[in-house]
C-alpha cells in the first residue's frame, strides 16, 4: 500500500467483497493486506510487552471479528485499518488486564461508538493524552463550531460540505459556503500554528 488513500480504497473494496458472503478468498486477502501493518503499529505503541505474541493474537481476534460480523464496519466513518487497529488494541488491553488480574472493566467494543464517536485518529490515542489535548483545545477554542472544525482538520477532511455543516452554514449559497469555510480554516490553522507550533498544511476546500 503506497499511501493512506490507497489503503483506504483497498479496505473499502475488500470489505465490499466480504459483505457478499460468497467470496472464498477475500478473508485471506484482508489478512495479508492488514495483519503485518496492524502488528507493527501496535508493537510501536507497546514496545515492552513481556509476551509479544499477545499482539498477534489481538490482531487475529480483530480480523476474525470482522470476518464474522462484516456489517459492523461502516466505511463512511473510518477506514478499515483504523477500525481493525482500534479493535485489536482493545483486545490487547483486555489481555493485559487479565494477565494482571485487574478489576477494571474489560474494554468492550460491541457498541462501536467506542471506535467512531471520538474520531478515527483520536481513538488510537491513550485516554490520558487525549483528555489533555482536548482540554488544551478547549482553552483556545471556546466556540463549539471551532472545535468541530478542528476535529475535521485532524481527520484530514476535505469536503466543503462537512465544514459547512460544522459551522452551521449549510443554508447559505454554495459560493458563500466555500468562502466562509476557507476563512474559518485559515483562521483556525493560524491559531493552531501559533498556539501549538504546528506546521502549516494548506488544504484546498
Amino acid at each position: 500500500m503506497s499511501s493512506q488513500a490507497d489503503r483506504k480504497q483497498l479496505g473499502e473494496r475488500l470489505h465490499q467483497r466480504l459483505l457478499t458472503g460468497s467470496d472464498l478468498t477475500v478473508t485471506g486477502e484482508i489478512a495479508e493486506a492488514f495483519m503485518s501493518a496492524l502488528a507493527r503499529s501496535l508493537a510501536k505503541e507497546f514496545p515492552r510487552l513481556r509476551d509479544p505474541h499477545l499482539i498477534d493474537t489481538a490482531v487475529a481476534d480483530a480480523l476474525v471479528n470482522l470476518f464474522e460480523r462484516p456489517k459492523r464496519f461502516d466505511p463512511s466513518r473510518a477506514e478499515l485499518f483504523t477500525y481493525l487497529r482500534v479493535r485489536a488494541r482493545s483486545y490487547l488491553l483486555n489481555s493485559l488486564r487479565r494477565e494482571k488480574g485487574s478489576e477494571n472493566k474489560v474494554v468492550e467494543l460491541d457498541d462501536l461508538r467506542a471506535v467512531y464517536d471520538v474520531g478515527a485518529e483520536a481513538a488510537l490515542i491513550s485516554r490520558e493524552f487525549q483528555a489533555g489535548v482536548v482540554e488544551r483545545l478547549r482553552r483556545v477554542f471556546t466556540e463549539p463550531e471551532d472545535l468541530r472544525v478542528v476535529a475535521l482538520l485532524v481527520e484530514n477532511e476535505r469536503k466543503t460540505e462537512a465544514f459547512a455543516e460544522a459551522l452551521g452554514i449549510t443554508g447559505r449559497p454554495p459560493e458563500e459556503q466555500r468562502k466562509l469555510v476557507k476563512q474559518a480554516k485559515d483562521r483556525i490553522n493560524k491559531i493552531l500554528d501559533r498556539k501549538f507550533g504546528r506546521k502549516k498544511k494548506r488544504r484546498e476546500s
